[in-house]
């Protein structure tokens, strides 16, 4: 080979490598988009009345187990019971109205977090391709002296569209895990009251 062909070739790998890093990160990208969409289901109207309603459900439920659990430990201290802990008691309410009240707001930020950290990744610089550079070039340059170039980039693109189809049903289940979390999360505070949960 002469050296005009030695640059062609060289200028041709180089430039489709760097389409290659481009098409990844604007997938990694457009991924970590997708996941921050998610979030706005949290404030839909009827996600938000069903918090609200949960909380109010959850604080009348709350009242009530609360009012039982300080009088029974009352009734036990009053007979020398070694298990009353109304201290206890009265520190495990505060915990879970603390709870109660603020599940939307603690699911909202975990969330956020997750996507924040995906997005960072996503914004990371690839490897280094260079020293990685015998194996890949040997599979560009068979990929590109071949015939089959056509059906191995059909192949690669049917792959890209289903893992991005995947992704999508992904977004849309975790949405509604989140709705459910924010809505169901004050009834399992209510767990806190009691000392054996």
């Amino acid at each position: 080979m002469n050296p005009i062909s030695w640059l062609v070739t060289a200028a041709i790998e180089d430039w489709l490598r760097k389409q290659a890093e481009a098409a990844i990160n604007l997938f990694l990208l457009l991924l970590s988009n997708i996941a921050s969409v998610t979030e706005q289901v949290l404030d839909l109207p009827v996600v938000i009345q069903g918090i609200i309603y949960a909380q109010v459900v959850a604080g009348a439920v709350f009242l009530a187990k609360f009012s039982f659990e300080v009088w029974y430990n009352r009734i036990l201290f009053q007979n020398g019971d070694s298990d009353a802990d109304v201290m206890g008691v009265l520190i495990r309410g505060a915990q879970s109205i603390a709870v109660i009240l603020t599940v939307p707001w603690i699911v909202r930020q975990t969330f956020r977090w997750g996507t924040n950290m995906a997005a960072d990744v996503a914004g990371l610089p690839g490897g280094d391709l260079p020293s990685a550079g015998g194996p890949f070039q040997t599979l560009l340059v068979s990929v590109l002296s071949d015939l089959t170039a056509p059906v191995i980039t059909a192949i690669a693109i049917l792959f890209a569209l289903v893992v991005f189809l995947l992704v999508i049903i992904q977004t849309f289940i975790r949405a509604g895990e989140l709705a459910i979390i924010a809505v169901v999360g004050p009834f399992m505070a209510l767990g806190l009251t009691n000392s054996n949960s």
